[in-house]
């Protein structure tokens, strides 16, 4: 049948004045998208006050995210 698309699961920490915060993200990766020679992946977490100021998230999560590849690019609407 084949794979038509890749699920990337993964989690993030980092320390904010000694306070561990972990932040957790899944995102769908299209297989295409894995065709090209690099894939650069943005991802803004809006629980972080300079990133909810600058984007609107979907219902349910607290990052958005984008992308660049040598064919193009997807890119998020700023709110400023």
């Amino acid at each position: 049948t084949g794979i038509k698309a890749i699920h990337l699961v993964f989690n993030y920490t980092e320390y904010q004045k000694q306070i561990q915060q972990s932040y957790s993200y899944d995102i769908d990766l299209n297989k295409g998208w894995l065709k090209h020679y690099y894939y650069i992946l943005r991802i803004y977490n809006v629980s972080k006050k300079k990133y909810r100021k600058m984007f609107t998230v979907l219902k349910g999560k607290e990052y958005v995210y984008e992308f660049d590849y040598p064919g193009g690019a997807t890119k998020l609407i700023r709110k400023r």
